[in-house]
């Protein structure tokens, strides 16, 4: 859908190699704004749309990984691509009242996987409640809140492109975000706000977009797309203090909670989630990092999930970590796990850790450690395990800081190493 006034054409996008039957324009008669991406999503054949801004990019390897992930959850609503500071904005806005009200918001434009379906009956939620015009165009504050959901919201590795001032930025947009904010908590309060929802006349009238019956609490999982290869990265560790509740008394004070919860986190607790999120851990850059604000802990788990594609003519996969020497001493109390058809099997090779190439950050002194392990061959068949993690088993004084992580492996026709999630550098050479 083109909201621009210098109407497209197909000879437009000659250079893309899009066959020309699979490629739709609509050009918009004026800006809709919000709306207009809905429209598109609603007139689409495919079971799935994808929407994102013309502002940024978002590369293929993440948009297969959104869609395999989509495709293997029966009953997603979609799965949302966030930098840190709007992911830290949904976690404190995630709100539930009573038993019929538990929802989320999340934005759409950095890249958002959702079933065309699920967006025509969000259009058909809006005209039943008549929605005016200017709620039309702002269409992206009321998706996620109408569907009485939470929201699954992934770290991005999303690439600005620029060109121009947000829309939704400043003081102007933060307020008529909020303004709209609240507005679809009221209309979903008066679908879902009453003791036997729903609160709609006639009561039988169904609404299948808005979630009226319970909902599971949020992932205590945080996860990204990784950067090179289609995969998963997957962590347990607490990213927040666990006293940021979703909770608010009333509708007016959904905003309220939202400075409350926000609060409850200091600018070090802060910082520390905007400027090391898990997306660190697999965007291939060795002086990024993904480190947990609180020491280690049991139970902790990060995992690298290939997303059910598995390659058969591997003979035998390591699991390889760039880190620094207190996360070296974590993996060493941990163990090593392969996922199999739902269960796991534990890897009964030992972890071998070298000197990189990559010095330490911060001109610390040293170099970063390259610690690996063999999870394949195991007791198990190799065309069935595609989920790889590290799990403390026990307490530690160090705090966790995994530069990047991804897979290594050798093929049957070969025994030398190739690397399955390829980081922008070469580890190969070692020191000392």
């Amino acid at each position: 859908m083109d909201n621009s006034p210098n109407k497209l054409t197909k000879r437009d996008f000659a250079k893309a190699q899009c066959k020309v039957s699979r490629l739709k324009i609509h050009n918009s008669p004026s800006n809709l704004y919000f709306y207009a991406r809905f429209i598109a999503c609603a007139q689409a054949t495919t079971r799935y749309c994808f929407i994102q801004d013309d502002d940024y990019i978002i590369w293929p390897e993440i948009v297969n990984a959104l869609h395999s992930q989509i495709s293997k959850s029966d009953g997603s609503t979609g799965i949302h691509l966030l930098p840190p500071q709007e992911k830290l904005f949904s976690h404190l806005w995630t709100m539930r009242k009573g038993s019929n009200i538990h929802t989320s918001f999340a934005w759409l434009g950095y890249g958002t996987i959702v079933p065309q379906s699920h967006v025509a009956e969000f259009l058909d939620v809006l005209n039943f409640l008549n929605a005016t015009d200017e709620e039309l165009k702002m269409a992206d504050n009321y998706f996620t809140i109408l569907s009485n959901t939470f929201a699954e919201t992934w770290f991005d590795q999303g690439v600005e492109l620029g060109g121009g001032h947000p829309f939704t930025v400043g003081v102007e947009g933060d307020e008529r975000n909020r303004r709209h904010i609240i507005t679809a908590v009221q209309m979903l309060e008066s679908i879902a706000g009453c003791a036997h929802p729903p609160c709609i006349d006639p009561p039988s009238l169904i609404l299948p977009y808005v979630n009226i019956g319970s909902q599971l609490d949020p992932l205590h999982v945080s996860r990204a797309p990784c950067l090179g290869s289609t995969c998963l990265l997957e962590t347990s560790i607490d990213l927040l203090p666990n006293d940021v509740t979703p909770f608010a008394l009333a509708t007016d004070h959904v905003l309220a909670q939202e400075a409350i919860n926000a609060a409850l986190i200091d600018d070090n607790r802060r910082n520390h989630y905007l400027n090391h999120p898990p997306s660190y851990a697999v965007d291939g850059r060795p002086e990024t990092a993904f480190c947990s604000f609180q020491k280690a802990k049991a139970g902790d788990v990060i995992s690298l999930d290939t997303l059910g594609q598995p390659d058969s003519e591997w003979i035998s996969v390591e699991l390889v970590f760039l880190v620094d020497l207190s996360t070296e001493e974590i993996l060493r109390a941990s163990i090593f796990e392969i996922g199999v058809e739902g269960s796991w099997v534990v890897s009964q090779d030992e972890l071998s850790c070298n000197d990189s190439i990559i010095a330490l950050p911060q001109n610390a002194g040293g170099f970063l450690r390259e610690c690996s392990i063999q999870m394949l061959p195991a007791t198990c068949v190799h065309n069935y395990a595609s989920v790889f993690r590290v799990r403390l088993g026990g307490t530690t004084e160090r705090s966790w800081c995994v530069h990047e992580v991804w897979l290594r492996g050798s093929r049957k026709e070969s025994l030398k190493w190739t690397k399955k999630w390829t980081p922008s550098w070469n580890l190969l050479s070692r020191r000392g």
